[in-house]
């Protein structure tokens, strides 16, 4: 019997320390040169990374070159959707294909779908030369009324102040209620003697 329990504890240990444990990622190689791949993107803009969340990234635009207008604040989702907090902390994914963004950085970015990019429409701005066609004879600038992008995730730490300040209302609601059913000094010398 203690060996049979000693195993299925051990079994679980190995289960739980697999999912933790993240796996490496898998190398992929893009179906061209970036000037071949986001040619067929549906919108192109140069950007500004201002912050990383989540598998997503918010632009800064300063240059629209292909698709629809663009706002001047934009969100991408540049890597898998991850799981909302707390679970994130345990469980994520990744693919190879994520694009690794640098906040402060100046990309060429190509989009398709709901504002969805990878690591193979994704350039680092260099010379403007380097883009070859993709770069049209007029550029827009991004319009205040224009779509922001994909719905980026909420922050973590709102759901962590969120959660926070429910458990202090919760110990704070507990505490008074006990208070209240507390005997009190004054409680007990109007009871009745039995």
């Amino acid at each position: 019997m203690m060996r049979r329990t000693s195993l299925a504890v051990v079994g679980v240990c190995l289960s739980i320390g697999v999912a933790i444990v993240p796996s490496g990622q898998a190398v992929a190689s893009c179906a061209g040169e970036f000037t071949d791949v986001a040619a067929d993107a549906d919108s192109l803009f140069i950007g500004t990374v201002l912050e990383t969340r989540d598998g997503f990234a918010r632009f800064q635009v300063d240059e629209v070159w292909r698709g629809p207008d663009l706002a001047s604040k934009l969100w991408v989702q540049t890597g898998q959707k991850q799981p909302p907090w707390p679970i994130s902390l345990f469980e994520g994914g990744a693919s190879s294909t994520d694009a690794d963004l640098a906040v402060g950085r100046r990309y060429v970015v190509g989009t398709y779908g709901d504002f969805v990019t990878n690591s193979c429409l994704v350039a680092e701005m260099g010379n403007a030369a380097d883009f070859g066609d993709l770069k049209p004879a007029t550029v827009r600038e991004p319009v205040a009324t224009a779509p922001q992008g994909a719905d980026p995730p909420v922050d973590g730490r709102l759901l962590m102040g969120g959660a926070l300040a429910v458990l202090v209302g919760g110990v704070a609601w507990l505490v008074w209620f006990r208070k209240q059913r507390a005997p009190s000094p004054t409680r007990l010398a109007k009871a009745p003697v039995a």
